[in-house]
């Protein structure tokens, strides 16, 4: 089955998105712009190394909501599945761990199971169309929805603590049906919907994480310290998972001694500590120390700290998703994220 005739082939892009500006700098997006802001537009924070995402297209369903959300259609009800990701970019500026510039982007992403597909792509069928909101919102600061999947009137100018969309019918068979046949085997097909910025205005969004390290640099040996904590004045809760922190040493390593113990590639020259999790219930603070061994090239230069984490069932701006009172459409899961994007503290250099 081809695309509907007379319509436009609907592709929204599955890329990351990103703000073409440096951390801090750059126009920010206005609310009252949001209807002319186009669907290719990126937001990106381009400071300091990593090779962070601000955003994945996909989110992966396990076995047994796979079950649920076949289950539904076959009682004729359609399942959706939403999603909502939150990148978290920090730089902090000094050991001062107020001295910080902060930045969060989001991604609403939206699933169909390919089951559904025979009545979403029934452009002639009376079904409802299918409308959702953003819920919470009073901290976004501004919203770039997709144009190519939601009608007109509805990607219009908005202003919080609530944002509301309807799919265009048309425009969403058509997509679903390039989808099918670019990827046939698929069991479920994912999109982006909507991208925002929270706004940063000063003391309404608090990063979950405050960072700080130290270098003690001599001829033939550096020190290093990392000092980490929990930002009890962050609203997220929920602990912070898989967290890695790392950093870059230069000159010939011969010998790293660590407490806790810490990871040397020579390869990329990178010193790393994994820790599992860190909770306001458990360890919610620590320091990693390290005493790097040089044979020759001393002393090293200082480098940035990055780190990366997640943390499950949150947003920092409380932002939610629901869909419209509907017989026709079923949100069978909703998923919420915080993972961090571009996360680093400068180095403070002891004498």
């Amino acid at each position: 089955m081809g695309p509907i005739a007379g319509m436009a082939r609907a592709r929204p892009r599955s890329n990351t998105p990103t703000y073409n500006s440096t951390l801090g700098a750059g126009t920010a997006l206005r609310k009252d712009s949001i209807g002319s802001t186009e669907w290719g537009s990126s937001f990106a924070i381009n400071n300091g190394d990593g090779n962070h995402s601000l955003g994945e297209s996909t989110f992966n369903l396990s076995q047994s909501t796979a079950n649920l959300m076949q289950a539904t259609i076959s009682e004729h009800r359609v399942p959706i599945a939403m999603a909502v990701n939150e990148y978290s970019h920090v730089w902090f500026k000094s050991a001062n761990v107020e001295e910080r510039i902060t930045r969060t982007f989001g991604v609403v992403l939206i699933s169909f199971a390919a089951t559904s597909l025979p009545l979403l792509t029934d452009v002639h069928s009376d079904i409802e169309p299918l409308q959702f909101s953003l819920v919470d919102a009073a901290a976004i600061k501004s919203v770039v929805p997709n144009k190519q999947l939601l009608l007109p009137d509805s990607v219009a100018s908005q202003h919080g603590p609530s944002y509301y969309y309807q799919f265009d019918r048309l425009g969403l068979a058509n997509w679903l049906l390039a989808q099918q046949k670019e990827k046939p085997t698929a069991a479920f097909f994912n999109a982006e919907v909507l991208r925002y910025e929270v706004s940063e205005e000063e003391g309404l969004i608090q990063p979950p994480l405050l960072l700080s390290n130290y270098w003690k640099c001599e001829e033939d040996h550096t020190d290093v310290r990392i000092d980490y904590h929990l930002n009890t004045e962050c609203p997220i809760t929920a602990p912070l998972l898989n967290l890695v922190f790392a950093t870059k040493l230069s000159g010939n390593v011969s010998n790293v001694t660590s407490d806790p113990a810490a990871n040397w590639s020579a390869e990329s020259s990178s010193l790393s500590w994994t820790v599992t999790e860190l909770s306001r219930h458990g360890d919610c603070a620590g320091s990693l120390k390290a005493r790097v061994h040089l044979s020759a090239g001393g002393p090293s230069q200082p480098a940035h700290v990055h780190v990366v984490f997640q943390c499950s069932d949150a947003t920092i701006s409380g932002v939610n998703v629901s869909l419209a009172n509907s017989d026709t459409y079923h949100l069978s899961m909703v998923r919420r994220k915080v993972m961090a994007g571009k996360y680093f503290s400068e180095p403070e250099i002891r004498k």
